[in-house]
């Protein structure tokens, strides 16, 4: 079985513009996003999310909101991760404001700067203020579901880890009145992943 599992994502770095003849343009990009889903019993995280990218290079600002799908595994302390990404979008140029549709992919690699490995997911007796038992209201059967309870959650087992990240990025901006923007990004990032997964 599958358990919930959370990514938030903050990244800024260099990007490099292009639309059509007029070469690359050089400015910098940001990207905010979180994501939940699950991780199955091998660790593999697969996520449906949402965030927001923003980018000005000397020719244009721009920011896009966004809708995308997750996908990563740890390969021994390292975090690997993909994900596709599509949204509307606004961009500023010469003078005029443009609207835009975007479709992006991106790549990401995450060492971790704290890491508290897979452990038993603590219970909610145990959970239950400094750890001391409780006794629910409601006699025997309540206390019967409160071990079930117990018991579920103690075959679970979780792992946070803040990471630093390196994104390679890239989106397509079809803009409705010009021709299309290709955009590429090396950003650097921290990451906060929190996995929970159960016995198969």
């Amino acid at each position: 079985m599958c358990g919930c599992s959370q990514l938030t994502r903050l990244s800024a770095g260099p990007a490099a513009s292009f639309e059509g003849g007029r070469g690359a343009a050089w400015g910098g990009g940001v990207v905010a996003e979180t994501s939940g889903g699950v991780t199955a019993p091998g660790g593999t995280f697969t996520a449906v999310g949402a965030g927001a990218r923003g980018a000005a290079t000397p020719r244009a600002l721009e920011v896009a909101p966004f809708v995308g799908a997750y996908a990563g595994s740890s390969v021994d302390r390292v975090f690997l991760d993909g994900s596709v990404r599509l949204g509307p979008g606004l961009q500023r140029t010469e003078g005029a404001t443009l609207g835009f549709a975007s479709l992006g992919a991106s790549t990401s690699v995450g060492y971790p700067l704290s890491d508290t490995g897979w452990r038993p997911r603590p219970s909610a007796l145990e959970r239950w203020h400094d750890g001391a038992p409780r006794v629910p209201l409601g006699g025997p059967d309540a206390l019967a579901l409160d071990r079930a309870e117990a018991a579920r959650r103690g075959a679970e087992r979780e792992r946070s880890r803040v990471l630093l990240t390196l994104t390679l990025a890239a989106d397509v901006d079809v803009r409705f009145t010009r021709a299309p923007t290709a955009s590429l990004g090396l950003l650097l990032g921290v990451a906060w992943l929190d996995q929970v997964t159960r016995p198969e």
